[in-house]
């Protein structure tokens, strides 16, 4: 995580560098998406505002939401309540531990460490995400399916032609 932060502050500083002969407006949009990578400050809470639309996804009823840090937009978001069973409270509690003992591996990612769990208002089963800007969809995530039962070992086996490679 040190060698992450140090590699991170590294990259900020030659970012810096390199925006000194980039046009306002494209260097606002780079220093909008630098400081969504982690600029070592406080940001703002993340905030989920209804829209008052409802949804059909995957079978499931969901109510769609903006998403956004601060003032910006990060995303709508469908979200299934929580008594869908998509997610059983069980599951959702061993999610959030993971999540706040993997908090201390991502201190370099602010907006990792901001989210804070108990005002998500259930299972997101569409997102669509924003750029920078927010306003530009940048992609979709949707739930297909869920299935529960023990995941097969071969799942995990590593991928045909795959090759580990360092970082620079």
């Amino acid at each position: 995580a040190k060698a992450m932060q140090a590699q991170m502050a590294q990259m900020r500083a030659m970012m810096a560098e390199r925006m000194k002969n980039v046009p306002p407006e494209q260097r606002g949009q780079a220093e909008a998406m630098m400081n969504m990578l982690g600029s070592g400050g406080e940001l703002p809470p993340i905030k989920y505002k209804s829209l008052g639309q409802k949804k059909k996804v995957a079978g499931y009823d969901c109510e769609v939401y903006r998403v956004s840090l601060g003032e910006r937009a990060m995303s709508e978001s469908c979200f299934a309540p929580w008594s869908s069973q998509i997610v059983t409270k069980a599951e959702a509690e061993e999610f959030r531990k993971t999540s706040t003992a993997l908090q201390s591996l991502m201190a370099f990612m602010p907006a990792a460490r901001q989210q804070d769990w108990t005002q998500i208002p259930g299972v997101p089963v569409e997102e669509t995400h924003f750029g920078p800007d927010g306003k530009t969809k940048q992609w979709t995530n949707v739930l297909k399916s869920v299935t529960r039962g023990p995941v097969p070992a071969d799942t995990f086996q590593v991928p045909a032609g795959f090759r580990k490679e360092e970082l620079p």
